[in-house]
C-alpha cells in the first residue's frame, strides 16, 4: 500500500489566537487534504513571531511531505511570514520588480497610492516560486526542500488563499502524490451516532482491515464515512461495501456528500411538484433563512410568517385566542393551528409551524428551556410532535429547525 502524502497546516496570526478571527482556511485546507486521500498529520496555530513560526518549521520538517502556512503577508510590520521563512531556509531577502509593477497597475486605476509598505511587500526568500494570485496583492509561495518535500505559503486571506490553493497548488500536489484513498460519505437525520453504531456494528466488524467507518455527528445530522485505503481493492468488491452501508441505515439517509438536509428537502419538494410555507415563532425566521440560502427555492418555497407575538399568531395566521389561553403558545394545540393559517396562504402545498421556549429565560416546571413543538403535513393531514433539547438558545433555534425539516422530508416520502 503507497504511503499516503503527510501534510501539516500552520495557521499564522496573533488574532487568531486571540480569538478576533476565526480560522477557517486550515478547516478548507484539511477537507480539500482528505478528499485527495493526503493525511494531515497536524495544524497548528501560532504567533506573529519569528521564533515561533520557524520552531514550528524545524519541528514538522522531518516528518512533512508538504507544509503549508497561511497568514501573515500583508503590508504590515506584523506581516513577517516571509522573514520567518527566510531565517528558516537560511537565505537573504531579495526585491521582485515584477510583483511592484503588478501592484502599482492595480492601485493606479483605484488612485490608491504606493507606500513603502507595500514596496515591503515586494521583497520574497531567495530560491521561491511565486505563485500568482489573481484576487489581491500577495502572491502565493513554493519551495522545494530536499528529500521531495515542499514549503508552501499563502495569504491569510480565505478568499485569496482558496483561489491559490485551488488553482495554482493542488494541480502541482496532485501530479506529484496520487492516492488510492477511496471515500463514501452518507448524509443522514432523525437520529444519532450511537444508533447508527449499533446498526453498523455487525457490518463494520467484518470491513476489509484497509477500510474504516467515521461518526462525524452535528446537530440532528450524522455523517457517515466510509474510507478504504488499499488500491488493491477491487472496485466492485468497494461498490458492495457502500451499498451494504447504505442499506444498513436507509431509513436516516437523505443525501450524500456535500449535499444539505435544506437542499434534500428542496429537491423532494421539486420532484414531487409541491410548495413550501412556513410558521416560525421561536426559529425567528432561521427555518426560512435555511431554505432561501439554497439558489433555486423560490421554485418551491413560497414564503413564511414569524409569529413571533400571540397577536400575530392571532391576525396572521388564524389561531385561536382561546386556543392561546387554555393551552400556550408552546402546545400541540397552537402549532397545529399555526401550520393550518399557513397551509391557507397562497399556493402552499406543505407547511411547517414551529412555537417553543429558546431561553435561556421563559421557561417553567411543565414547559422547561427547550421545550418546542413542531407542526408539519399537507391540507389533508397535519402532525405534532414536542421535543426537548438543550438549554442554550441558538442550540435550540437550529437544532429545531433542522429537526422540523427531517419531519417534513420524511412525510413527503411517506416514511
Amino acid at each position: 500500500m503507497a504511503h499516503p502524502m503527510n501534510c501539516y497546516l500552520i495557521s499564522i496570526g496573533d488574532e487568531i489566537l486571540n480569538g478576533q478571527t476565526l480560522d477557517t482556511n486550515t478547516y478548507f485546507l484539511a477537507q480539500s487534504c482528505r478528499a485527495q486521500g493526503y493525511q494531515v498529520r497536524g495544524i497548528y496555530s501560532i504567533p506573529d513571531q519569528l521564533e515561533a513560526i520557524v520552531d514550528m518549521l524545524n519541528q514538522i520538517k522531518p516528518t512533512a511531505d508538504v507544509i503549508v502556512t497561511t497568514g501573515g503577508l500583508g503590508p504590515t510590520k506584523d506581516d513577517i511570514t516571509k522573514k520567518s521563512i527566510a531565517a528558516f531556509l537560511g537565505v537573504e531577502m531579495f526585491f521582485h520588480q515584477a510583483t511592484e509593477d503588478r501592484i502599482k497597475g492595480l492601485f493606479a486605476p483605484r488612485k490608491i497610492p504606493f507606500t513603502e509598505e507595500h514596496r515591503q511587500q515586494c521583497f520574497f526568500p531567495d530560491h521561491v516560486e511565486l505563485l500568482e494570485n489573481n484576487l489581491g496583492t500577495a502572491p502565493g509561495m513554493w519551495w522545494e526542500l530536499e528529500d521531495q518535500k515542499v514549503l508552501i505559503s499563502l495569504p491569510g486571506v480565505p478568499y485569496e488563499m482558496k483561489h491559490l490553493w485551488t488553482d495554482r497548488v493542488m494541480p502541482r500536489l496532485q501530479a506529484r502524490w496520487h492516492s488510492s484513498l477511496r471515500n463514501f460519505t452518507l448524509m443522514t437525520a432523525g437520529t444519532g451516532e450511537t444508533v447508527l453504531s449499533s446498526l453498523l456494528h455487525e457490518w463494520e466488524e467484518k470491513l476489509p482491515a484497509s477500510c474504516s467507518i467515521a461518526y462525524l455527528p452535528d446537530l440532528g445530522r450524522v455523517r457517515l464515512r466510509l474510507t478504504c485505503r488499499d488500491a488493491e481493492l477491487p472496485e466492485a468488491r468497494f461498490e458492495q461495501l457502500k451499498a451494504e452501508m447504505e442499506h444498513l441505515v436507509k431509513d436516516y439517509v437523505f443525501g450524500y456528500e456535500g449535499v444539505t438536509l435544506p437542499e434534500a428537502l428542496g429537491q423532494l419538494l421539486l420532484k414531487q411538484g409541491k410548495s413550501l410555507g412556513l410558521a416560525e415563532s421561536c426559529t425567528g425566521g432561521y427555518l426560512s433563512h435555511l431554505i432561501t440560502g439554497i439558489p433555486g427555492s423560490s421554485a418551491y418555497y413560497n414564503g413564511g410568517i414569524v409569529s413571533y407575538s400571540n397577536a400575530f399568531k392571532e391576525a396572521l395566521l388564524g389561531v385561536s385566542s382561546d386556543t392561546l389561553n387554555t393551552f400556550g403558545a408552546v402546545s400541540r394545540e397552537t402549532v397545529l393551528e399555526m401550520v393550518q393559517g399557513i397551509l391557507k396562504q397562497p399556493g402552499v402545498d406543505v407547511g411547517i409551524a414551529i412555537s417553543g421556549i429558546a431561553g435561556p429565560d421563559g421557561g417553567t416546571p411543565e414547559k422547561p428551556v427547550g421545550t418546542i413543538w413542531i407542526a408539519y403535513g399537507d391540507k389533508k393531514s397535519q402532525h405534532a410532535v414536542k421535543i426537548l433539547f438543550t438549554k442554550s438558545r441558538l442550540l435550540n433555534i437550529e437544532y429545531a429547525a433542522y429537526y422540523s425539516l427531517n419531519l417534513l422530508r420524511k412525510f413527503l416520502l411517506g416514511l
